[in-house]
């Protein structure tokens, strides 16, 4: 299908395995790239099961997210596990956690911070301070942004850097739309603050 589409070069048009996903900045563009999608299909005899389809949607859900009228932001069905998940106990469950908490870090300010204090224990049950970052990282996610799907309007990136992190927020009409941080390493944190600064401007432009 993939090879479809870049052959045809089919406008706002995408494909996850086997779903399509057609979009358009109004409902007469979405209605042609529609149009032509069948146009494709029917020339590449592909068959639509159309008690799967869905037209003219506001919102959808696409991995792991809500995209609604020029928005995305995650879908709290996915975060609801890591809502209802318990303090780790052992490393194993620890590692679980961290990693779920990664998969949500741009939608997280300063999460290597954050983290820091949960990533770097060892015992357990968790000292006091891991356990507030747990904690606090759960809130974050239940409570985090909205990016704002506009590319014609201007972004504004902001960067910041500690002891131990680099930091960096994406920022359209005034408000965070996505985040980035990434702990240093020990040889990074042994540079000067402003070339700490300074790379944290530079991962931030290579993310972004």
């Amino acid at each position: 299908m993939d090879n479809i589409l870049r052959v045809e070069k089919l406008k706002d048009t995408f494909v996850n395995v086997d779903n399509v996903t057609i979009c358009g900045m109004n409902h007469e563009e979405h209605d042609e790239n529609l149009n032509r999608f069948r146009e494709v299909a029917e020339k590449y005899n592909l068959t639509l099961n159309n008690n799967k389809c869905e037209f003219t949607k506001i919102q959808i859900k696409l991995l792991g997210h809500i995209i609604e009228q020029g928005t995305l932001k995650p879908d709290p069905e996915r975060f609801k596990p890591l809502q209802q998940f318990p303090l780790p106990r052992n490393t194993a469950s620890l590692r679980i956690v961290l990693g779920m908490f990664a998969a949500y870090s741009q939608w997280i300010p300063r999460f290597s911070e954050k983290i820091h204090a949960l990533a770097r224990c060892t015992t357990f049950p968790l000292p006091q301070p891991a356990v507030d970052a747990f904690e606090a990282l759960k809130n974050d996610i239940v409570n985090s942004v909205v990016i704002v799907i506009d590319v014609e309007l201007p972004f504004t990136v902001e960067t910041d850097a500690s002891d131990h992190t680099i930091d960096a927020t994406l920022i359209k009409l005034g408000k965070p739309v996505a985040f980035f941080s990434r702990m240093l390493s020990y040889s990074e944190q042994r540079h000067s603050f402003v070339e700490k600064e300074a790379y944290a401007i530079v991962e931030a432009i290579r993310k972004w």
